[in-house]
């Protein structure tokens, strides 16, 4: 059975996230034990089905408010700025919560 394939980024000042998402990303894609009904791969350039947001960057609030295409996720260590997000993530990041957030964007994103 061929899987969709879906594409992630990550917008962030950090180099050291875009990797951890790039990292993750491949593990998940590899493994059987995930349950995902897609094919993820990540991308430093668009476009991309879903994009993260990291909002420990100031710059990045101002493109959480303004959308854009495709699925926005968002990531922070201020529990604050990810409240009222339908995707989020708490830095430091957890694979598990990864994965989950991953398997509730395949609803999203198959369309």
């Amino acid at each position: 059975m061929v899987k969709s394939v879906r594409v992630i980024g990550c917008i962030s000042s950090q180099v050291r996230q875009q990797i951890v998402f790039r990292s993750m990303i491949r593990i998940f894609s590899q493994g059987p034990t995930s349950n995902l009904k897609m094919e993820w791969a990540y991308s430093d350039e668009g476009p991309c089905d879903v994009r993260i947001l990291d909002l420990d960057d100031d710059s990045n609030l101002e493109l959480a408010s303004a959308g854009g295409p495709g699925v926005l996720a968002f990531i922070s260590s201020n529990p604050q700025r990810l409240e009222g997000r339908d995707f989020a993530l708490s830095k430091p990041l957890r694979g598990q919560d990864f994965l989950q957030l991953l398997q509730r964007l395949e609803s999203v994103v198959s369309s």
